[in-house]
Formats: C-alpha cells, sequence, structure tokens
C-alpha cells in the first residue's frame, strides 16, 4: 500500500509540473506576442492613420513655431547673418549676445525639437537623429546666393515622410538627392558631423525645386529627412 501511494504521488507532481510548464510556455508567447505588437506599434509603418495625422501635424507645427521665432527676430531688428543657434547645452549659450540667439529666452525663445523615437527611427549617429537648425549653405531656387536658414527633421521614419508629402503635394513620392548622395551635406552645418556642406540646387533634387518644404532621401532611400527654408534670401 506504501508503495503504491508513493507511486502515485509521484504521478500527481509529475502531472502538476508539466501544467506549470504548459502555462508557463503560455505566458511566455502572450508577452511575446504583446511586445511584438509594441515594436510594430513604435514604427511609422504599422500607425494608424489618425497617429500619421497626429504626428505629421505636430511636425509642421513645430516647424511653424521655429518660423515665426525667427520672422520676430528678423522683425526686432536682427540680421539674418546675426543669429546664433547654439543650444542650450552648449557652452557657449549665455556668452555675447543673447538676442540674437534663436533658442535663447532673450532671443527667439524657441524650444529645441522633440526627438521622438517612433519618429526618428534612423541608426547613423553622424549626426545622430534629431531637428537641426542652421545657416550654412545655399538654396539654388532662393532670390540669391547668400546662405539660407533650414530647419530639417533628421532621420524619421519612411512612412511619416511620405505622409508629409502627401500633405505639401499631394502625392507620397519621396524624391531622393544626388550629388554626395548624403542628406546632411545638403541639410545640416557641417560643424555637426564629418560631412562637407554642399548647396542644394535642382541638379540634385530636381524635385525640390521652388520647394519651401519637403521630405527627401538619400540615394540609397534608406535615410529620410523633412527640411524646410525658414529664411529664403
Amino acid at each position: 500500500m506504501i508503495s503504491e501511494f508513493s507511486s502515485g504521488r509521484r504521478r500527481d507532481q509529475s502531472g502538476n509540473a508539466m501544467i506549470y510548464i504548459l502555462i508557463a510556455l503560455v505566458l511566455i508567447g502572450a508577452l511575446t506576442m504583446i511586445l511584438s505588437r509594441q515594436n510594430q506599434r513604435a514604427s511609422g509603418e504599422n500607425m494608424t492613420e489618425e497617429m500619421l495625422n497626429f504626428e505629421t501635424t505636430r511636425m509642421k507645427s513645430y516647424a511653424a513655431g521655429a518660423q515665426d521665432s525667427v520672422n520676430k527676430m528678423l522683425m526686432s531688428g536682427s540680421n539674418p547673418d546675426d543669429l546664433d543657434f547654439s543650444l542650450p547645452n552648449a557652452a557657449s549659450f549665455e556668452v555675447g549676445t543673447n538676442i540674437h540667439k534663436v533658442y535663447h529666452p532673450d532671443g527667439g525663445g524657441l524650444n529645441p525639437g522633440v526627438v521622438d523615437p517612433k519618429i526618428f527611427t534612423g541608426t547613423d549617429n553622424n549626426p545622430v537623429p534629431g531637428w537641426y537648425m542652421g545657416r550654412f549653405n545655399n538654396i539654388g531656387w532662393s532670390a540669391s546666393g547668400a546662405q539660407d536658414i533650414i530647419l530639417v527633421a533628421h532621420q524619421i521614419d519612411e512612412a511619416v515622410c511620405a505622409r508629409i508629402n502627401k500633405d505639401l503635394t499631394g502625392s507620397t513620392s519621396i524624391p531622393a538627392l544626388g550629388g554626395t548622395g548624403n542628406i546632411r551635406d545638403y541639410l545640416i552645418d557641417d560643424a555637426l558631423h564629418s560631412g562637407a556642406n554642399a548647396n542644394l540646387t535642382a541638379a540634385e533634387c530636381a524635385a525640390c525645386a521652388n520647394k519651401v518644404a519637403l521630405c527627401v532621401s538619400n540615394v540609397a532611400a534608406n535615410m529620410w529627412s523633412y527640411f524646410v527654408i525658414i529664411e529664403s534670401r
């Protein structure tokens, strides 16, 4: 009797252990599915129409705010060549004349753009994904050969880029820059990366000609950036 009882007890314990293992496997599977769905939602390619509309509207609103800040500075007497684009974390932020600093409360008062990882999905660190603004090259279709002021949201999600262009042009087509093939050379001050600035002309981007804002890709079409000409000169 003792032997039969012990044997039955071992069978019960073995059965219980198997049930616990199955429950654990089910929980792991459910957790994996949840994480997978979260990762999908983090990509612009899997955003709902409502989320795409919201995110692109937010990006265009920030660009409009940057435009307004620069306009107010120019109307207050700052010259485009005077404008300083130092960010609040720069060592020079409190050095010199603050009224010409776009991000300073005594100047333009513009807040640095928020780098939302759902939107700024690029992986290149030269420079890192984010908002950039500066005066470092000439746009070929501006009035003169002077350096224009450009704002760019660098390395954003392709789906967001396409939606921006649909709002701006009616088409989701994303033109690729020719020339050096690297967005940073045309749209970001080379003081912030290892490349060399080049003027953006219709030869590098025919679809960009006469546009004050557009989202473009590099030649390899694996990097997307949204630019806005804040001050055309």
